[in-house]
């Protein structure tokens, strides 16, 4: 969901939104950071952490994914051809 979107669940009282404590430190963009603190602040949003395995290995795979496609190109052709 796009942040800018979070104010929209607030209209939505019959459901609880939770992001996890590791998806919520994932937010790079000041605005978005600002955006998240105010839904948690209204109560929007909560975090929680989590410890299902499933859920940490498909975070870890995604963060991993990522990552590689942020490295530079030339780094992604060395690693290839080394």
């Amino acid at each position: 969901m796009h942040v800018g979107r979070i104010p929209i669940l607030g209209g939505l009282q019959q459901f609880d939104f939770v992001i996890t404590e590791e998806v919520a430190g994932e937010i790079e963009w000041p605005q978005q950071q600002e955006q998240l603190q105010a839904a948690l602040s209204a109560g929007i949003l909560r975090t929680e952490p989590t410890s299902d395995l499933p859920v940490v290995t498909m975070f870890a795979e995604l963060r991993q994914q990522r990552e590689r496609a942020k490295r530079p190109r030339w780094l992604l052709r060395a690693t290839k051809a080394g």
